[in-house]
């Protein structure tokens, strides 16, 4: 809080489909539950004028509901999503979130928000959560009464009131101090959401800080700072530590790759091979007739194939003007029709098709049949291969261009991790392209990107076979 005010971060741009974009889009479909409200306009720097368009509302009895209300109270600024004028003369407050429930943020913001509401003269007397309802079908357009549904938080309001005030003279007294409180970088900057200053606030901190290792608890992490330990190399060898975090702890100490045996058992021999990946979009807002929010949406796919020590490539990428599920689970099994394993980095893939065996009946088979070829090297690299460079990560872009260099990901343009594919995807289906952006380079950036990813994955896969014959012929 304080570094928020006295020292902020540079915002992030929030393209269309990110988190941001797609609460504004949220908030903006709800104002449709309450015909003729009425929008309070301006931003942080026109507050004051905000705070007397909003007086000016209220005054006037003909106006049913106020949306981006400005209130300020004890020195605190608040913007309300939706106030409704109730018939007796006192106001509901909907707090609009693209969550599926309510959650103990929530009800943070809706005890702040009551708190200088009801300071300001206006009496409440219901507070809500407008959330997204994930059992709402989309038909051929968006129905708001539809998708929300509203949780009756007024009894936790009420019954937290009464600490509010004292919790404001704390944030102020934060607010008033010279320098920033000092806290120590840990779980809690991820809770409940992750804090934009971890960078800032870890920048310092060693390669091998204790944080990276795997799995690493609350108890382990404060035991660790307790004692003045920051480097996992620097771990007593009597600190309790799990199997694998004391693989990587020795792969730290050594400054190399440490393979454990057995590695050679796991792989499954085959004449020919597949490498596959998915991307996929979770829209809050279903997009086609017949979805539901957030239901998993494959949009595209990447395969490398494998024959004779050759790679061949092929993929898909939805136009995503209709439901692209059909059309992705076809050409997908035209381009697996052969034998042998299909590689893949997570159980993400199994269970993409697993729902789209369910969606696409006539399919079902076909698609049941492909994913039990699937062979997940995950577990293998995990339960196996420890590299100070993984720095404790297992995933494919931590692993790929340690046991590959000729494999970055860091040429990449627009693209370059599975939130920003998502994204991406998002705008090609709604057709909300960022300025400057053109729909070609888009799609582009997605498929460099997935194509990437199944390389890396055979690539990886070429490294775990080097090691599993160095194995056996030992």
């Amino acid at each position: 809080m304080w570094l928020s005010w006295h020292d902020p971060e540079t915002p992030a741009p929030s393209p269309p489909g990110s988190i941001f974009a797609v609460g504004h889009e949220v908030g903006h479909l709800a104002h449709d539950l309450f015909p003729g409200g009425v929008l309070v306009g301006g931003g942080p720097a026109e507050f004051d004028q905000a705070v007397k368009e909003t007086a000016a509302l209220v005054a006037d009895a003909s106006v049913k509901a106020i949306f981006e209300a400005a209130f300020m109270f004890e020195r605190v600024r608040i913007r309300a999503d939706i106030i409704e004028r109730l018939g007796d003369g006192r106001w509901a407050l909907h707090e609009v979130k693209s969550s599926t429930g309510l959650k103990p943020e929530n009800l943070h913001d809706l005890l702040v928000q009551t708190h200088v509401i009801e300071g300001s003269g206006l009496k409440i007397a219901s507070a809500n959560l407008v959330h997204i309802n994930t059992g709402y079908v989309r038909s051929a357009g968006i129905d708001a009464r539809g998708l929300f549904s509203s949780a009756d938080a007024t009894a936790e309001v009420r019954a937290g009131l009464a600490d509010v005030p004292m919790r404001i003279k704390d944030m102020h007294r934060v607010l008033a101090l010279p320098q920033a409180p000092q806290r120590r970088p840990s779980g809690h900057c991820f809770k409940p959401y992750e804090c934009e200053f971890w960078s800032r606030c870890t920048e310092n901190k060693p390669a091998d800080w204790i944080w990276h290792l795997p799995r690493l608890n609350a108890d382990q992490f404060a035991a660790l700072e307790t004692a003045g330990v920051e480097s996992i190399r620097n771990i007593p060898d009597e600190f309790s530590l799990t199997a694998k975090q004391r693989r990587v702890a020795a792969a730290w100490r050594l400054g190399e790759l440490v393979v454990q045996p057995g590695l050679a058992a796991k792989l499954p021999t085959y004449k020919e091979c597949g490498y596959l990946d998915f991307e996929t979009l979770s829209p809050a807002i279903p997009l086609y007739e017949g979805s539901q929010p957030y239901r998993r949406q494959a949009a595209q796919w990447s395969l490398h194939r494998r024959k004779d020590g050759a790679l061949q490539h092929a993929e898909f990428l939805a136009h995503q003007k209709e439901d692209p599920a059909r059309a992705f689970a076809q050409t997908l099994l035209a381009a697996a029709a052969f034998d042998g394993p299909m590689f893949v980095y997570s159980p993400f893939e199994g269970a993409v098709l697993r729902e789209l065996a369910q969606r696409l009946p006539d399919l079902a088979e076909q698609i049941d049949d492909l994913r039990t070829r699937l062979v997940d090297l995950l577990p293998l690299v995990r339960t196996h291969l420890d590299h100070p460079a993984f720095n404790g990560s297992s995933s494919i872009k931590a692993v790929a261009p340690v046991l590959a260099p000729e494999v970055t990901y860091a040429g990449l343009e627009g693209v370059a991790d599975g939130g920003a594919a998502s994204e991406a995807l998002y705008r090609l289906a709604t057709g909300q392209l960022q300025p400057g952006e053109s729909e070609a380079a888009l799609k582009r950036g997605l498929l460099d990107y997935c194509k990437l990813d199944t390389l890396a994955l055979a690539r990886v896969h070429e490294v775990l076979e080097k090691l599993a014959a160095g194995e056996s012929h030992q």
